[in-house]
C-alpha cells in the first residue's frame, strides 16, 4: 500500500466521461453562454459552408433557441421536453443569422450533428449529439495533456474537472477544444523540456507548429501560449539562431493562420454583421486607448484586481448557465484553494522549472489576460469606460496551468512534507486504512502523494456531485 499511486489520467477519464455525460443531459439546451451561436456555427460546417458563403440555418434551430430560453431562462412556460423534441429540422425553410467564424473548434460538434442529420434527427437530438462529441474529443485532448505533463498532474486534473471546465466540455461550445488544446500545448512543451533524449527531433518540432496553429485558429488571443518555447533548453535546439528563427516562425504562423483565413472568408462570405451594441465603438475604442494609454493601464489593474476580482475567480470555478446558476461559494473558495495546495506540494525531485522558466510562464499568463481584456474593451465594452465589461473567468482557464506551474517548488513541498512527518511522528498514529505510519521518514512520500491523491479525488468527486445538484434544482 505504501508504494501504491493512482494514477491521474485514469481518474481523469473515469470522472470526465461519468460527470461530463451527465452533464450533457441534466444541462438544459441552451444553457450554456452562447452555445446557441456555437450550435448554429456548427450546424453550418454540416453544410460544407466553411468560409460562411451563406448565413443562414434552418428556423427551426432559432426556434428550438426560444422555446428553450421561455423553459428554462426566463420560465416563462413550463418545462416540456416534448414540446422540443416536435420541432422539426425542414432545412428548406432558413433563417438569417450571425455566427462566429471559427471552423476548427466546431469540427466534433459537427460530426456528431451530421450523424444525426443522416438518421433524420429533430434539432434537439442533434444539439445532445454536438456536445456528446465536443465532449469525448476534449476529453481525449485533456486526457493526452495529463499523460505527458511531467509535473502537476493532480493540478491539471483539477482544473480539467473543474466545474466551470467539464460543463463547457459537455456543451457545443468552442471552449472545450481550446481547453483541451491549450492544456496539451502546454504540457508538451513542458515533456520536451524534460524528456531524456538529448536533441528535439523534426516530427516534435512539427507536433509544437501543429498544436500551435490549431490553437490560434481556435481563438487567435491563445496565440501567446506559442512563447512557452522560451522554457526550451537552447542545446536541445542547436544553436541560438536556430533557437530564435524558431521561436518567430512560431509565433508568425500563429498569427498569420486565422488572420488569412478571416481575410479569406471576407472577400467571399455573405456576411451577417455582427449585432453590435449601441454603447460601444472598436475603431472610437482604439483610438481613446491611444490617446489615453495610462489610463486604460489604469482601468485594466482596477478591473481585475479591485472591481471584478472576485467575479473572475468565482466564474473561473462556477457560476453556470447564463451566468444565473452560481455554485455555492465555499465549494468555490475550497476548490481555489484546493488548485493552489496541489500546485505547491506537488514533488518532482528530478524536474527543475527555475525562477527563468516561472517568469516566462507567468508573462504569457499575464499577456493571454491582456489580450482578452483588450479584445473585449474593444469590441463590447462602452466607449471610455473605466471598466472593462463582459470578461468572464472561464475565458482564463485555458492558459490558466501557467500560473500554477508559478508555485511549483521542490524544497517548499519537501518542507510541508517534514512538517506532516514531524506531527505524525510526534502524535504516534500508528494506523489508517492499513498504513503504518510509525516513525515516518520523508522516503516514504509515496504515503503523502497517495493519501493527497486520495484526497483529491474524493473533493473533486464532491464538487461535481454538488454542481448536477445545483444545476437539477436551478432548471427542474
Amino acid at each position: 500500500m505504501s508504494g501504491f499511486q493512482f494514477s491521474a489520467k485514469i481518474f481523469f477519464l473515469i470522472m470526465s466521461i461519468s460527470f461530463g455525460t451527465l452533464f450533457v443531459f441534466l444541462t438544459p439546451p441552451i444553457q450554456v453562454p452562447d452555445e446557441n451561436i456555437h450550435f448554429y456555427r456548427a450546424y453550418q460546417l454540416t453544410d460544407f459552408d466553411f468560409l460562411q458563403v451563406k448565413q443562414t440555418i434552418p428556423a427551426s434551430l432559432e426556434m428550438l433557441t426560444k422555446m428553450s430560453m421561455d423553459m428554462f431562462s426566463f420560465k416563462n412556460t413550463q418545462v416540456d421536453f416534448s414540446k422540443l423534441m416536435q420541432i422539426q429540422l425542414k432545412p428548406e425553410q432558413t433563417f438569417k443569422t450571425w455566427t462566429f467564424w471559427y471552423i476548427i473548434p466546431y469540427l466534433p460538434q459537427s460530426a456528431g450533428i451530421l450523424i444525426g442529420r443522416l438518421l433524420g434527427a429533430p434539432p434537439l437530438v442533434l444539439l445532445y449529439l454536438g456536445r456528446l462529441f465536443n465532449l469525448f474529443f476534449a476529453i481525449f485532448l485533456i486526457y493526452q495533456a495529463i499523460r505527458l505533463i511531467p509535473l502537476q498532474k493532480w493540478t491539471m486534473v483539477l482544473l480539467g474537472l473543474m466545474p466551470m471546465s467539464i460543463t463547457q466540455l459537455a456543451s457545443n461550445s468552442y471552449d472545450a477544444m481550446a481547453i483541451g488544446l491549450a492544456f496539451l500545448s502546454i504540457a508538451y512543451f513542458l515533456h520536451l523540456k524534460f524528456a531524456s533524449s538529448a536533441i528535439i527531433t523534426k516530427k516534435e518540432f512539427g507536433n509544437i507548429f501543429i498544436l500551435c496553429v490549431l490553437l490560434g485558429l481556435c481563438k487567435p488571443v491563445y496565440c501567446c501560449l506559442g512563447i512557452l518555447f522560451l522554457v526550451l533548453p537552447v542545446n536541445k535546439i542547436g544553436s541560438v539562431k536556430t533557437y530564435y528563427k524558431i521561436l518567430v516562425s512560431l509565433i508568425i504562423a500563429m498569427i498569420i493562420a486565422p488572420f488569412s483565413y478571416s481575410l479569406l472568408r471576407n472577400i467571399v462570405a455573405d456576411d451577417v454583421p455582427y449585432e453590435k451594441v449601441p454603447w460601444n465603438n472598436a475603431n472610437l475604442q482604439l483610438q481613446f486607448i491611444l490617446h489615453n494609454f495610462a489610463a486604460f493601464l489604469k482601468t485594466l489593474f482596477e478591473t481585475c484586481f479591485i472591481h471584478l476580482r472576485t467575479f473572475y475567480l468565482d466564474s473561473f470555478v462556477g457560476i453556470l448557465g447564463w451566468l444565473s446558476c452560481p455554485l455555492p461559494k465555499l465549494l468555490i473558495n475550497s476548490y481555489l484553494t484546493i488548485l493552489l495546495i496541489s500546485a505547491v506540494l506537488d514533488y518532482k525531485r528530478k524536474f527543475k522549472f527555475n525562477f527563468k522558466d516561472k517568469l516566462i510562464a507567468f508573462a504569457i499568463f499575464t499577456a493571454s489576460v491582456v489580450a482578452i481584456e483588450l479584445a473585449i474593451y474593444l469590441t463590447w465594452t462602452s466607449l471610455g469606460s473605466g471598466l472593462v465589461e463582459g470578461v468572464q473567468g472561464r475565458y482564463f482557464i485555458p492558459f490558466s496551468p501557467l500560473l500554477f506551474l508559478v508555485f511549483f517548488n521542490n524544497s517548499l513541498s519537501k518542507f510541508f512534507q517534514r512538517i506532516l512527518t514531524i506531527v505524525l511522528n510526534y502524535t504516534k498514529y500508528r494506523n489508517f486504512s492499513g498504513i503504518q505510519f510509525s516513525r515516518l521518514t520523508l522516503k516514504n512520500r509515496s504515503i503523502y502523494a497517495s493519501l493527497a491523491q486520495v484526497f483529491i479525488m474524493l473533493f473533486v468527486s464532491g464538487s461535481l456531485i454538488i454542481t448536477a445538484l445545483t444545476i437539477y434544482s436551478k432548471y427542474y
